[in-house]
């Protein structure tokens, strides 16, 4: 069976951005991950060794955008590197970042970048 694990919209502020006012005034950004994980059938999860750690997740994409950076894309890929290399076990990531009334582009409600790897891009075949 597989689990899917994750969490909705958590609120970052980060001045990742490509323009100078973004880099000043930064940005609101919503993350949603989902990590798909393979469970035996007859296996109960009861530990969190045998699953994906919240708090472990959330940590990794504020820390990710703690440093900053020019490109949504860069923090997206960066955050599913790390989630890969502290869950070997994972078997696929989705990932969302929306940036939130973006300051350089007053006309538009949200910009965003997704990315799915592994068990969420088999899924759509």
């Amino acid at each position: 069976m597989t689990i899917i694990v994750g969490f909705e919209q958590l609120t970052i502020h980060s001045t990742i951005g490509l323009y100078p006012e973004e880099k000043i005034l930064g940005n609101t950004f919503l993350i949603d991950i989902q990590v798909a994980l393979d469970i035996e059938d007859n296996v109960v999860v009861s530990h969190i060794d045998q699953t994906i750690d919240y708090c472990t997740l959330v940590n990794i994409s504020k820390e990710v955008f703690a440093k900053g950076g020019d490109l949504i894309e860069t923090s997206a890929q960066q955050i599913i590197q790390h989630i890969i290399k502290q869950f070997p076990q994972s078997k696929g990531v989705k990932l969302r970042i929306t940036k939130m009334r973006p300051t350089t582009l007053p006309l538009l409600q949200n910009t965003l970048v997704q990315i799915e790897t592994g068990y969420f891009e088999q899924s759509k075949n």
